[in-house]
Parts: structure tokens; sequence; C-alpha cells
């Protein structure tokens, strides 16, 4: 795809009707910077889509409806927060149509879903701009088949989420041909040509959307001083609230940590200290940057990183921040997920349709596991015979095992334990990734294992169960 870059410009700097004030022009209007390589070639224009009309966030009431393929069931809204959400609102489906009525809502990326399925759910944008926001899906898979019905904003979403992701996938592949090939260079041609592109796609999109919450999302897409680690984070306005609502922020934490850390502790630490004095000019933005870098890093099983955070900037009152009890309180959940501490309970309806609470359990007996599992996880196979006989030896010395199940369908599951001849608890929310249990402990992947005492702290965060059967042979002779 090649684009007429002063056709783009034109459009920019000229694209409005005769009837429009210069004040509502200037609104829209972007600007665009031209830069040449070490080689004197040039590059795609940086199209700055950020403008008086789409900058800081913006609080409205706005009358949303939403079109489902099922005629009738439950319509779900979740608010976003970077890559997390949460559910906010609720209202029946008749004939096909949810009406969630007029609500006040901050600008920014929400979620909706049919029936508590989080695993079918789809984005769309909410900004109070428009007062009436319709959408729809043309298809029962909600994530591919998003359209615009009335809502500008959201035409171009859908337009521009389906390109982006074909962008990508082709990156991807390329991404993972190198890594297999001798002739990386070849390769690297050919990502940097499909990556002008994304950015040649991203600049008319721009212009064909002037001053929407879109276009400033797709500006804040493309880093401007991508290579350079003193100005990565100044293109970017982090007064900015409504980003908290977009994966912005979320995606160049991650990409910053990988460009500039050199994948050390030492270098995770300066990229957080850079970060957090970018963001400390904004509350809100602060606290949601602090905790992205201590969920993300805690998944990356990075954990004297996560406690340099927490120490440093969430509880250290001296040079810590001024954040909010919610904050603190989920940023000590996150901790709670280390040796030594107490992890968050669980209580879920087990295969025999009672209820099974974790704590509980693990008070009851000398060590429990706590087994994140699923039955279409190949590891999950290998493991669960080891983990048996280690069962058989030490069950009647005072070990248990509680297994959490990431099925959706009630079948598989109840299928895989009696496959594999499993006698310990099970419980299941068939919800996946979504349920509160793997949302609690961050499981990303199957099995997660945890090993806790009696006083329900946690003793081990063993990968194997041939690490658990060591342990219990030293603890419980």
């Amino acid at each position: 795809m090649k684009m007429n870059v002063f056709l783009i410009i034109v459009s920019l700097f000229f694209g409005m009707t005769s009837c429009e004030s210069e004040a509502k022009a200037d609104e829209k209007k972007s600007t665009v910077e031209t830069t040449t390589t070490a080689t004197g070639e040039k590059e795609i224009p940086y199209v700055n889509g950020v403008t008086a009309k789409n900058k800081g966030l913006k609080k409205g009431e706005v009358h949303l409806l939403i079109h489902y393929p099922a005629k009738v069931g439950m319509a779900y809204l979740h608010e976003t927060e970077g890559k997390n959400f949460f559910k906010i609102d609720s209202t029946k489906i008749v004939n096909g149509v949810a009406d969630f009525g007029v609500d006040e809502y901050e600008s920014g990326f929400y979620m909706t879903s049919i029936n508590e399925n989080e695993n079918n759910i789809a984005a769309f944008i909410i900004n109070p701009d428009e007062a009436k926001v319709e959408i729809g899906f043309k298809s029962g898979r909600l994530e591919s088949s998003l359209k615009s019905i009335d809502s500008h904003e959201n035409k171009g979403w859908a337009a521009y989420y389906s390109m982006e992701k074909k962008f990508n996938n082709i990156i991807t592949k390329y991404r993972k041909d190198r890594n297999k090939s001798n002739q990386k260079a070849k390769f690297d041609v050919l990502i940097k040509a499909k990556d002008d592109e994304l950015h040649g796609y991203r600049n008319e999109m721009i212009a064909q959307y002037p001053g929407t919450f879109l276009a400033k999302v797709i500006t804040y897409k493309t880093v401007r001083d991508r290579g350079d680690m003193g100005k990565y984070w100044t293109d970017i306005d982090m007064t900015d609230e409504s980003l908290v609502h977009t994966t912005v922020i979320t995606d160049r934490v991650q990409e910053f940590m990988i460009l500039f850390s050199g994948a050390k502790e030492s270098g995770f630490i300066n990229c957080v200290d850079i970060i957090k004095s970018y963001a400390e000019v904004n509350p809100r933005i602060l606290e949601f940057s602090l905790y992205t870098m201590l969920d993300g890093f805690y998944k990356s099983n990075k954990e004297n990183v996560c406690l340099y955070i927490y120490d440093n900037y969430i509880v250290d009152e001296d040079c810590g921040a001024e954040l909010s009890d919610t904050m603190k309180s989920r940023a000590e959940k996150v901790m709670s997920l280390r040796e030594g501490k107490v992890p968050p309970n669980i209580v879920v309806a087990s295969s025999n349709g009672k209820n099974v609470d974790l704590h509980n359990i693990a008070l009851q007996n000398e060590y429990t596991l706590l087994m994140f599992w699923s039955s279409w996880c190949h590891k999950c196979e290998q493991e669960i015979p080891v983990l048996k006989k280690t069962y058989e030896k030490y069950h009647s010395k005072g070990f248990e095992v509680l297994g959490i199940s990431m099925d959706l369908k009630k079948s598989d599951w109840l299928g895989a334990i009696e496959a594999n001849g499993v006698s310990w608890p099970n419980g299941c929310e068939f919800q996946q990734w979504f349920s509160q249990s793997a949302r609690d402990y961050k499981v990303t992947k199957t099995p997660t294992l945890f090993l806790l005492d009696k006083n329900k702290k946690i003793v081990l965060k063993p990968k194997r169960i041939f690490e658990v059967n060591k342990f219990l042979q030293e603890h419980l002779k």
C-alpha cells in the first residue's frame, strides 16, 4: 500500500468545508514532521493528530445502543484500564438490541460481551463528543466483526483495527521467519517495509478522522523518537488521563523495557525510574504506570523489580508517591503472590457440586499445592501422572492438592478429571483467563503452581512437579 504524502498533507490542512470557521479548523488541524535518515533517504512523515479538539480527558453523557447477533440474553459493558477491563453495567438484549440508556462516560475504549462470556469480547470507543453511540456486530464472534451504525469514531476504529491486525500478523510472521533464517538482513528489510506501510496507513487514518479520539490514539501508536531513550516519552501528553482507557502506555512501557533495559535487572530498574519521572506529572497516570510495571514484571517472573517498585514508589513515605488506597490495595494483592506471603483465597464450586475453599484446605494440611491447569494443556497431561505418584506418597502425611481448571466447558473439565484419574479436589469458574482466581493469581499459562503451608503462606512457586516432590521429601519425613 503506497500513500500519497502530498494528498495526506493537503487533506490534513485543507480538508474542511467552506462553512467551517477557522477556529474549528484549528481544532482539527494536525501537524506533519518530515525527517530523513543518516543516508539522506526520506522517511514516512510523523503526523501529530493530537489537536485542541481531542486533547485531554473528556466526560459527558452518551446514549449507548449495541446491536448483537443474539436476539435475547444479557449484554455487559466493561471499562478498560490498559489491557485490563472491569464490568460496569449490564442490560437485557431485546430483539437483538441492548439499550444502555444515557449515562456519563469518560473518553476511551470500552468493551462489550454477552452472557458473561468474557472470552468473546470486543473493544469500541466512547467519546462524549458523540452524544449517541450506536454500534453492532456482523457475526457472533464480536472481536472481529464490529460495525458502526451511528458513530463516526467507531466507523474509523472498526476499519483501523482490522487493518492493523493484518499488518501485525505479517510482521509477526516475518520476525518468526527471521529467527529461523540465516538471511536476517533480508527479513529486516521486509519488516522495515511493512512497518513503514503501517505508519503510512496510520497517517491516512489520522487525515480521515481529524480531531477524533481515534486520531489521538493512532498518533501515540507511532513513537516519534523510538531509538532515543531520552526522547522516547516526549511525544506523549502524560497529563492526558484518557490514556488510562487505552493500551498506549502499556504498550510503550513494554517496548521501552525491550529497547533500553539490556534485559538486566539494573536496566529494568533504570527504565522504571525514567518512566516514573515522566508519569508523575499526573497522579492518575502515575498510579496507572506504576501498576502496569508492577503487574508486568510479576508476570515476567522479575519479582526483585516488583519489590523495587513496591518499596520505593508505593509504600516508602519519603520517596513513594501519593497513591490512592485502591492502588495500594491492588499493589499489595500482587505482592501477596511472593513466597512468604498469604495469597488471595479461592472459593469455587468443585466437581462434586460443593464449594472448595483454598484457605480452609491449607489450614487442614501441612502443605497444599494449588495447581492451575486445563484439559487442553499438554504440559498438564505430562505433569498430572507425576503429581499422582507424589499425591499417593504424601497425601497421608499431610499433602493436599487443589486443582483450578481454566476450561470453558464443564464437559471438557469433568472429562479430563475422569480421563486422568484425578482424585484431589477440583474447581472451575468456566471463564478461562478472565476468571476471578486467574486474575487474582495473574495466571497466563498452564500449569501454574503455588505450594502453601498450613499457615496459608506460599513456600514455593515451582515450575514442575518434581520440584514439589523434592520439597516434600525434605519437609514431610
